[in-house]
């Protein structure tokens, strides 16, 4: 997300157990034109078939990062810049 050359919207979620709602806000990024999706590994749905099925195709081209810890992805984003 940080070679990202103008300001765009991005997706950022903790604790998102069920499968359905993962392959949800990953059609909606896509959708919205959102660069990427920052999930949290700990406490996450797999990305497994069943989100791909739930996303019908966004999968493929939301770029996604997985991070242990969500605030310190956001500082550190936000010290960067983006």
């Amino acid at each position: 997300m940080r070679e990202a050359a103008a300001p765009r919207c991005s997706s950022c979620s903790t604790s998102i157990e069920d499968p359905h709602n993962v392959g949800a806000i990953l059609r909606t990024a896509d959708a919205a034109g959102a660069h990427g999706v920052i999930r949290q590994t700990r406490r996450a749905a797999p990305l497994g078939p069943v989100v791909t099925k739930a996303s019908a195709g966004a999968i493929a081209h939301v770029k996604m990062a997985a991070v242990v810890n969500i605030a310190r992805a956001l500082e550190e984003l936000k010290a960067a810049g983006v």
